[in-house]
């Protein structure tokens, strides 16, 4: 089964295998030094497996019924590379054939057209070898380009699991009890403390009862009545 990590790994392998089939090319310089006729004929066969190879990477992806996005992304960069490794092996083509030609008049140098029709050829055929080392460079950085956008998408696919794990695992908080909320807020005000002490210090909590129950509990002192008669001695 395919991965972001697994198709990385692909298309970073095809970039090095293009890199190794780019470092055999002559580089460019001056003066030009033309490759071997047998080393541009073995260049253009591995360039033909590598464009078969490059077509089997996507023919393996575009297959899939319901492929990932990543898979998507790595099918149209092998494609786009099979296009480049394809004009790099034309250009050798042509390659091969100045080659060809140079050897055909190597005895007619003396006259006048066949030397300019050589320089000719030389030119073409330094020109066709440095396009076949930037269709290759474009090959090659079309893969890792492609390799390196598959990596974000790992790391993406790590932390949208890490933050699902970490929003079912994580403890919820006790919802408020507002019932006894509620039930503090219609508390008389005569239930704290400062209130207490201001209801212990005011004058009637330091007077006598008067209620029903301290008159009954009191002893009855009797009070003589007063007479209205006169008194002896008295006019």
């Amino acid at each position: 089964m395919k991965s972001p990590r697994s198709e990385a790994s692909a298309l970073r392998a095809v970039a090095e295998l293009i890199d190794d089939k780019r470092a055999k090319l002559p580089a460019g310089g001056s003066p030009f030094v033309l490759p071997k006729p047998v080393e541009v004929g073995r260049q253009v066969v591995g360039l033909g497996r590598v464009v078969a190879e490059l077509g089997d990477e996507y023919l393996f992806r575009a297959a899939e019924s319901a492929p990932q996005q990543y898979t998507v992304l790595a099918a149209e960069a092998f494609a786009s590379a099979s296009g480049s490794v394809a004009q790099a092996a034309s250009a050798l083509g042509a390659v091969a054939q100045q080659l060809a030609f140079i050897a055909r008049t190597a005895n007619m140098h003396d006259e006048p057209r066949h030397k300019e029709a050589r320089t000719l050829a030389y030119g073409t055929a330094e020109y066709a070898v440095e396009t076949a080392r930037d269709d290759l460079a474009d090959a090659a950085r079309v893969l890792r380009a492609c390799a390196e956008t598959s990596a974000p998408a790992l790391v993406g696919l790590r932390q949208g699991a890490y933050t699902r794990s970490a929003h079912a695992t994580a403890p919820k908080p006790p919802p408020p009890d507002r019932a006894a909320d509620e039930r503090a807020a219609d508390l008389p005000d005569r239930f704290s403390p400062a209130a207490r002490v201001g209801a212990a210090l005011s004058p009637s909590s330091v007077q006598p009862s008067t209620s029903p129950a301290a008159s009954s509990d009191a002893v009855a002192v009797p009070v003589p009545p007063v007479s209205s008669a006169p008194r002896r001695g008295m006019p």
